[in-house]
């Protein structure tokens, strides 16, 4: 029998986008999310997460990407989201599957990491500390043509 145990003060309300192609993974990765207080989009695949980070871009803390998906890799879908200049700055997780060149890619990325098989543990640890240290971390930032404003950060990306 699993049991979860929600820690006190754990329910942030951020939202992270979850891109898991593997139905038991994405199950297991949601309620563990959800269980520490994170609100959560669950996607099959990057184009289904494609089209809800249009979508709801500014609402979304984070993504969390299997580097191993069908129509398009992981790897591409993080390599996409750091490249557009259309949508906010986004923290992005790589879970990789130990047997491949993900760790490679995630360092060429500048992107955390977590291989499988991997504890509930290390999962929460780096998504706390990938996250922006508050949910608000971002607020002021707008997307405007192909001009990206981040009043937060202080910075420009033209």
């Amino acid at each position: 029998m699993l049991r979860i145990i929600k820690k006190a003060g754990a329910t942030t309300g951020q939202v992270i986008l979850v891109v898991e192609n593997d139905k038991a993974a994405r199950e297991l990765l949601h309620l563990h999310l959800e269980n520490a207080g994170y609100r959560t989009f669950m996607t099959p695949d990057a184009v289904v997460a494609g089209k809800r980070l249009l979508a709801d871009a500014n609402d979304i803390a984070l993504v969390i990407v299997d580097a191993n998906l069908p129509y398009m890799s992981g790897v591409e879908f993080a390599s996409t989201i750091i490249a557009d200049s259309t949508l906010p700055p986004l923290p992005i997780i790589l879970i990789g599957g130990g047997h491949d060149d993900t760790l490679d890619h995630a360092a060429f990325l500048d992107v955390p990491c977590v291989v499988k098989p991997f504890s509930v543990g290390e999962l929460m640890t780096l998504v706390q500390a990938t996250l922006p240290k508050t949910p608000d971390a971002f607020a002021g930032t707008k997307v405007t043509e192909q001009r990206l404003v981040v009043g937060a950060r202080k910075a420009v990306a033209q």
